[in-house]
Parts: C-alpha cells; sequence; structure tokens
C-alpha cells in the first residue's frame, strides 16, 4: 500500500525521511499494536510516508510535515 502512494499522485517523503519518521513512531508510548496511532487512528507506516503530513501528537509534534 505505502508503494503505490505515489503512483497515485501523493507527495512522499524520500525512504531515508520515512525511516526516520518512523522509527519515531516505534519509540512513541502512543503507538497502538505497533501499527496505529492513538491520536489519530492513522496507520504510521502510511502517515510517515506523506510529506504533507506530520506527527499529531498533541503538544507538539514529534516530526514536522516535509515541505
Amino acid at each position: 500500500m505505502v508503494a503505490r502512494l505515489p503512483l497515485q499522485g501523493f507527495e512522499c517523503v524520500a525512504d531515508d525521511v520515512y525511516r526516520e519518521r518512523l522509527a519515531t513512531c516505534r519509540d512513541c508510548p502512543s503507538l497502538q499494536y505497533g501499527t496505529t496511532c492513538s491520536h489519530c487512528g492513522c496507520f504510521v507506516r502510511v502517515r510517515a510516508k506523506l510529506a504533507g503530513k506530520d506527527c499529531p501528537r498533541p503538544g507538539g509534534p514529534s516530526w514536522q510535515a516535509a515541505g
């Protein structure tokens, strides 16, 4: 699913940025089931790949939208 995002016209971050975002999410206590953000309900593997998204953590994001 993540590999198809650019093919569907979504602006995506580079792989190195994606890996950094995922590492941050993996260390977050708000990650549920290893897949889902408890703040927004998104699958972190999808949200982290999208350039226009940031971390939805209340009090300030752990990572910023690109661009």
